[in-house]
């Protein structure tokens, strides 16, 4: 039951991830939440058609304790096959559903307005393989630690990149 949770899981966060890059950088909703499923769905069918056909010696099994294998071999089978059906045609609703709701029409307008801005920046980080989030903390860090008039020798130039 974990590693079908997990594999179930990790269906949706293949399509999640992809969708909400794409998302973030100021594509469509949908068009980038269509394009994440039918770029995953070849994995998503792969992975859980072989672990669907991976069960299947218990679903057939027979001898001593065949009932007991049987029964874990069908909950298995049917729970894979319906968290893969939930994974190709519910999760994406729910994405599309819930990071509306979450961004909001003004962010999702906003986001679609400086797409040209954000793909130029997504692509200086990528070839600077810059940690986004670490770079947010960096700058954060620099906010809050800047003295409140101009440069102090104690705390050096703030627009110096952080050596560690």
């Amino acid at each position: 039951m974990i590693t079908l949770i997990g594999l179930a899981a990790k269906n949706a966060i293949l399509i999640v991830e992809f969708a909400k890059v794409r998302v973030d950088r100021g594509e469509d909703l949908i068009q980038s939440t269509l394009e994440a499923v039918s770029l995953r769905l070849r994995p998503i069918v792969m992975t859980s058609m072989a672990f669907i056909l991976g069960v299947l010696p218990l679903v057939f099994a027979t001898g001593a304790g065949a009932v007991a294998r049987r029964t874990i071999g069908f909950t298995v089978l049917g729970g894979m096959l319906a968290a893969s059906t939930l994974a190709i045609f519910i999760v994406p609703v729910l994405f599309v559903l819930i990071t509306r709701g979450a961004y909001g029409k003004k962010k999702l307008e906003y986001l679609k307005a400086h797409h040209e801005q954000l793909m130029e920046k997504a692509k200086k980080v990528e070839q600077q393989d810059i940690d986004p989030e670490l770079e947010y903390e960096i700058k954060k860090s620099r906010d809050l630690n800047a003295p409140d008039q101009g440069n102090s020798p104690d705390h050096g130039d703030k627009n110096q990149p952080v050596q560690g």
